[in-house]
């Protein structure tokens, strides 16, 4: 399994374009293969409608990484069931983003 951060931002037309100024999307992506969880982790934000901007974090990850946490775990956990898990952590529009 692989764990992945990627500053992105909201494509033109979508609902959340108006919204937000971009997010750091969390990606858990159960693949033995780096480069395979990476195209996926990818293509998924690029299915919710987001474009990605850069990559903050990359490794892989284990079950016993989440004993602290109960979130991070149930992430893990539906990664293992459907094979991606994927939370946006939005932030506002700011300035620059009206230029």
């Amino acid at each position: 399994m692989y764990f992945f951060t990627f500053l992105s931002q909201p494509k033109p037309g979508n609902d959340s374009y108006d919204q937000y100024g971009g997010a750091y999307v969390n990606c858990w992506i159960n693949s033995e293969k780096h480069e395979e969880a990476e195209e996926i982790a990818r293509q998924g934000i690029d299915g919710f409608g987001w474009t990605v901007e850069a990559k903050e974090e990359d490794h892989a990850i284990y079950e016993e990484d989440y004993a602290d946490s109960e979130e991070g775990l149930a992430c893990y956990r539906k990664a293992e069931r459907e094979g991606s898990c994927f939370i946006f952590h939005t932030y506002p529009l700011g300035p620059h983003e009206d230029d």
